[in-house]
């Protein structure tokens, strides 16, 4: 896909080029910075200093002595202060960054978080700009693969607010976490964010949970809260409980949209019925008056060869992240895209994380791919694209 999140080591990734956070006189002196001129060695500091220096925001290419890619990308990061000049000079490190992966017809390149560790940017400011940039730049450019890369969990931190709602969502259709699914520790750390957003989150408005209620997608009884004026903190913390703690898991569930009773995600037309999930595809970008496949590909965070097969072939069988990423793209409403995945043969599942914050997005009609992927990456999801 041509946007990943990965959580790993930048200098074992094959690639292109990576990323290099540096100071103005490329010194190595700690961080990444540090790592890369180690790995690299003497030759790299030699390249450096034929440079001279380099200003804030700016970026240049040396080669990466490195069997790992062919090229380091040097950039030089600001530090936080408060001020709007320091979100600029910091959006320009990206741009500036990608320009030269335009200029050298890079395919595969690697960033860090630029500005997440000593220069002070706040972990939530960091991500949202490096996504921003990156998503423009796909926009505008096809078959570049873009990788961002972090060490640990305490760089990454999507928007607050956001992750606690989504808690609170997860809550309401009723889906505990099953402690088996992951070691003790992953378990505890990610119980330990979800109990500090919590903390300083504070409760959706009683419209916003009205209407989650209305929509039919978890039955009352899963959220008590829902319906009782009295008690209501008592009640969530009941279901706060239910979710931290290893419980079996139900032995069936229905798919999330498929409701006996209001029939709100009926579509309002009969669904056709030999028509193929590439079919429903192309007719769906035709009716949301797409100029051009890119415009559909790009937003699902799909490279264009893919998107090449998908519309040769009418029996074409996405896996169930491309169909979703779809989905997405075309901003279709719950009941649409409950149609689209069933043309592939999927649906969604109040006992599969995945699809419960999939369901989410979709009831609250947030169709922005990458901030998605965000929300997915943050608890250990497959992400959307292909």
């Amino acid at each position: 896909m041509p946007f990943q999140i990965l959580k790993t080591d930048i200098l074992s990734l094959r690639c292109d080029a990576i990323i290099n956070p540096t100071d103005e006189s490329f010194s190595g002196s700690g961080g990444l910075d540090l790592q890369i001129h180690r790995a690299a060695g003497p030759a790299l500091r030699q390249a450096c200093d034929r440079l001279g220096t380099l200003g804030i925001g700016e970026a240049v290419l040396t080669p990466s002595f490195l069997d790992s890619c062919r090229a380091i990308i040097h950039t030089v990061s600001p530090w936080w202060t408060e001020r709007e000049t320091d979100l600029q000079s910091l959006r320009a490190c990206y741009r500036n960054s990608l320009q030269l992966a335009t200029d050298y017809q890079f395919e595969r390149v690697a960033f860090p978080l630029i500005g997440s560790g000593t220069r002070g940017f706040p972990k939530e400011t960091v991500l949202s700009v490096a996504a921003e940039e990156i998503s423009d730049y796909l926009n505008r450019h096809d078959d570049v693969e873009i990788l961002l890369v972090i060490r640990d969990r305490s760089e990454f931190q999507p928007d607050p607010a956001l992750l606690a709602e989504l808690d609170r969502y997860i809550l309401f259709v009723g889906y505990r976490e099953q402690k088996q699914e992951q070691p003790e520790q992953s378990f505890q750390e990610r119980k330990s964010r979800i109990e500090e957003r919590r903390r300083i989150a504070k409760r959706p408005p009683r419209s916003q949970r009205r209407e989650w209620e209305a929509l039919h997608v978890a039955s009352t009884e899963s959220f008590p809260a829902m319906t009782q004026e009295d008690g209501e903190a008592e009640a969530e913390e009941t279901a706060m409980s239910a979710l931290m703690e290893p419980t079996p898991a139900p032995a069936a569930a229905a798919p999330v949209f498929e409701q006996s009773t209001a029939g709100h995600f009926e579509p309002d037309r009969a669904p056709v019925l030999d028509e193929s999930f590439s079919q429903m595809v192309l007719r769906k970008i035709d009716e949301k008056g797409f100029r051009k496949d890119a415009d559909c590909y790009r937003r699902a965070n799909i490279d264009r060869r893919l998107f090449s097969r998908i519309r040769s072939d009418r029996n074409y069988h996405p896996k169930k992240t491309t169909a979703v990423a779809l989905a997405v793209a075309l901003e279709l409403p719950p009941e649409e895209a409950k149609e689209l995945l069933m043309k592939a043969g999927y649906s969604l599942s109040h006992s599969i994380l995945f699809d419960v914050i999939i369901e989410y997005c979709l009831v609250n009609r947030k169709y922005n791919i990458f901030q998605i992927n965000e929300l997915l990456f943050e608890y250990d999801q497959p992400l959307l694209g292909g």
